[in-house]
């Protein structure tokens, strides 16, 4: 073999080296940055969407608030006539409202 052609051989051996690592380290690696990339935009798209659904909640905390005061705002009445009763039934005997309010539902 001459200097030449040995020379030569360098050469394609390096050549093919590159194109081997361009070809199964490099061009892979590309590939999953696009497919992270693109997984990137479904999970911000699905972030959006949650935080449009929260914001459409926002009011929700103030709704169960005006829910609680009116239940107790109904219960007032029967609570007010369980405790009145209850001061008039004797330990041995109660009545229907007194043993209701015990339990409290």
């Amino acid at each position: 073999m001459t200097p030449r052609d040995r020379s030569l051989l360098r050469i394609v051996l390096c050549a093919a080296v590159l194109l081997i690592g361009v070809r199964f380290l490099i061009m892979p690696a590309l590939d999953s940055r696009t497919e992270l990339e693109q997984e990137l935009e479904s999970v911000r798209m699905t972030e959006m969407e949650y935080k449009s659904q929260i914001a459409a909640l926002g009011g929700l905390d103030a709704d169960i608030a005006e829910a609680e005061d009116l239940l107790e705002k109904a219960g007032e009445p029967y609570t007010r006539a369980c405790s009145a009763r209850r001061r008039w039934t004797t330990s041995s005997r109660r009545s229907s409202c007194a043993t209701a309010c015990s339990r409290r539902i």
